[in-house]
């Protein structure tokens, strides 16, 4: 005869329950700590890595898999489509 453990079942609800709560509340706090910075200007070298530079102006950084900072220029280049 197989005993079904009762309390894993228990456990594993109340862990899900408080995923449901805490990640949108995680995001939601996020969100409202960086909204500030959404109409903020360009500065420092936001001029030299996205705005002016030719990667990510004709999009080909996304294609380009074997450059040094891959994630960071794929980064700027949403930046950049952004604003």
């Amino acid at each position: 005869m197989i005993k079904k453990n009762v309390n894993t079942t228990v456990k594993i609800k109340k862990i899900s329950y408080g995923l449901t709560i805490i990640l949108p509340v995680f995001t939601f706090v996020g969100f409202i700590i960086y909204s500030n910075t959404f109409s903020s200007p360009f500065v420092l070298d936001d001029f030299r890595f996205i705005v002016n530079n030719d990667l990510l102006q004709n999009s080909s950084v996304y294609y380009k898999f074997n450059l040094p900072r891959y994630i960071g220029y794929v980064s700027f280049g949403l930046n950049y489509l952004v604003y």
